[in-house]
């Protein structure tokens, strides 16, 4: 098994009082890339350095950035053409992963053009300023359980999503199998998602804080860490159709997020009915405990029948432009 992170040497001081992204979760249909530029040209892949240009420019903690470079174990991004020293790191995919069609008993097999089974692939889309960079990982497999025996019986497909406009970061998930969990996720429970301002992935320090996902990958929540230690890990990975949404909180809450705030969903444990906020919206959701959409509605809705809807929690998610903002709620 490889060293994932260094991993569990790493120990971060200094914790920023500011939260630089807040955290949703949604539903959208997954739709793989058309006409995508391919980074491994068919050739099959592991622990991939590869270089990506957006098109314009990326915002990450408040800073732009031309390029974008996937380093490390697949899903780690950074922002400079080394990536020694302090910088900005977007790990969105805390998993080895690996080709497919990577042959551990013949290395040079690997370098023959059509060897790949796990494209991977980028494109950017949209006009300015609303574009947005999509990289897409298809079919991938996982180091651990190809190395044991040169098989890969796991898979998954996911995107990251760079947005133009605000700086938001999304993961979209795939289908995705994994019967193989303790070898696919390297002995942990599932994927991890670290963002940090000024990580040393050499060294293992960083001069601030990271922020890493927690709970089931259905609905987990983020939280800020200084400690590696205490890095958290998602209970598997998410469902295929969901999204994870990093939106940079700026300097103050937006005036739709403040008005969620007072008016607020309730009652929050309901047995008959659940009243909305009086606030305008482009689309609410709602998903429950295990990620899956339950209903979803338009602006102007006052309030939702959850008389015959089973018992426990669910998450009301309320979208407008690039801002969304979550709420749950107990079905008694």
């Amino acid at each position: 098994m490889k060293n994932i992170f260094l991993i569990c040497a790493l120990f971060l001081v200094s914790l920023s009082k500011a939260q630089p992204y807040n955290f949703a979760i949604s539903q959208a249909n997954y739709q793989p890339l058309a006409n995508a530029t391919s980074l491994n040209q068919t050739l099959a892949w592991d622990d991939p350095v590869f270089v990506v240009d957006p098109g314009f420019p990326v915002q990450i903690y408040q800073q732009t950035y031309n390029v974008l470079y996937l380093n490390g174990l697949g899903g780690w991004v950074n922002y400079q053409e080394s990536p020694l020293g302090f910088q900005p790191w977007s790990i969105l995919m805390g998993l080895d992963i690996t080709d497919r069609g990577y042959d551990f008993s013949n290395s040079q097999a690997n370098n023959t053009p059509g060897s790949s089974e796990s494209a991977l692939s980028y494109k950017t889309e949209g006009q300015a300023p609303n574009r947005i960079l999509k990289i897409e990982f298809q079919n991938v497999g996982f180091y651990d359980e190809g190395a044991s025996d040169n098989v890969f019986t796991d898979f998954a497909n996911f995107q990251f999503w760079f947005y133009e406009a605000g700086g938001i970061l999304e993961v979209r998930f795939g289908n995705s199998s994994i019967s193989n969990p303790e070898s696919s996720f390297s002995g942990e429970v599932g994927a991890f998602y670290l963002l940090s301002p000024d990580f040393d992935a050499e060294e293992g320090i960083s001069n601030s804080y990271y922020q890493s996902l927690t709970g089931n990958a259905q609905t987990a929540t983020i939280a800020s860490q200084t400690d590696i230690n205490n890095l958290t890990f998602t209970e598997g990975i998410a469902a295929a159709n969901t999204v994870y949404r990093f939106i940079p909180s700026g300097n103050g809450i937006s005036a739709f997020k403040k008005a969620l705030d007072e008016q607020g969903i309730y009652p929050t444990l309901a047995r008959d009915v659940v009243n909305l906020p009086q606030v305008a919206f482009d689309k609410a959701q709602v998903l429950s405990a295990n990620g899956s959409l339950v209903a979803s509605f338009e602006t102007g809705t006052t309030a939702i029948d959850v008389s015959q809807w089973p018992q426990g929690a669910y998450w009301i998610s309320f979208l407008k432009g690039d801002e969304v903002y979550s709420q749950k709620f107990v079905k008694q």
